[in-house]
């Protein structure tokens, strides 16, 4: 349920980035945790809205066998990116929570696009010092 959620999220148009990464993060989190709920999904590749004919897709099968990387590539394929930035968009996920944990207010404030350079400064930052960043962040806000 909450992957159709998520799905259907990045087909709006007001997103920001920063919230488009996050739905991006949180499919990559949902899909790589559970290979046997990625194989019931490829088998129904028109929940995904993927054409029968796109043989490359089909053929892709999510194992641990196979590695993280397949994963990576189903997501990227489908909302058209790559798959690094499916990576990365995992990395600023886990960030923002993180950060949520300390400082909802401030978690917000990065999700509505207020933080400049957030999506590539804020999963460089160590744990020890989100305290820190969310203070510096409420202060601008």
């Amino acid at each position: 349920m909450l992957v159709w959620i998520d799905r259907n999220q990045l087909g709006r148009r007001n997103l920001t980035d920063e919230q488009r990464a996050v739905v991006i993060g949180r499919l990559y989190k949902t899909f790589k945790r559970d290979p046997r709920w990625n194989l019931k999904q490829l088998r129904r590749p028109w929940d995904w809205g993927w054409d029968w004919e796109d043989v490359e897709i089909r053929q892709l099968k999510l194992s641990c066998r196979k590695g993280g990387n397949v994963t990576a590539e189903i997501i990227a394929k489908q909302v058209g990116v790559g798959q690094a930035t499916v990576r990365r968009a995992e990395k600023f996920t886990e960030a923002v929570e993180a950060l949520q944990q300390v400082s909802p207010k401030a978690a917000e404030a990065v999700l509505r696009g207020e933080v400049k350079d957030a999506l590539t400064m804020l999963p460089k930052v160590p744990e020890d010092a989100l305290e820190f960043v969310a203070r510096k962040i409420e202060a601008v806000i």
